[in-house]
């Protein structure tokens, strides 16, 4: 049941996020809890079919594409971050 669990979390981030490497991480070190050879094979299989699932779905491929600056850091919010720190 944990390798299913660090498989399909492994798929969802590296879709959402267009990272297989972070998904897999993710799955062998918060999931499984070890980095064992005997999870390669489906965590990595899983991984690369969950960004393969989303690029033929349309997603973007990356989360940070979708998010947009709306405005720049002036002096004086220079200035204050400055006075917090």
């Amino acid at each position: 049941m944990r390798m299913l669990v660090a498989c399909g979390s492994a798929g969802a981030i590296s879709g959402a996020f267009g990272a297989p490497l972070t998904g897999a991480f993710y799955a062998f070190e918060l999931i499984l809890g070890t980095y064992a050879p005997f999870g390669l094979a489906p965590v990595g299989a899983a991984a690369v079919s969950g960004i393969l699932v989303a690029k033929v779905f349309g997603a973007s491929g990356s989360f940070m594409n979708q998010m947009a600056m709306t405005s720049a850091l002036t002096r004086t919010d220079f200035a204050l971050l400055l006075c917090l720190a």
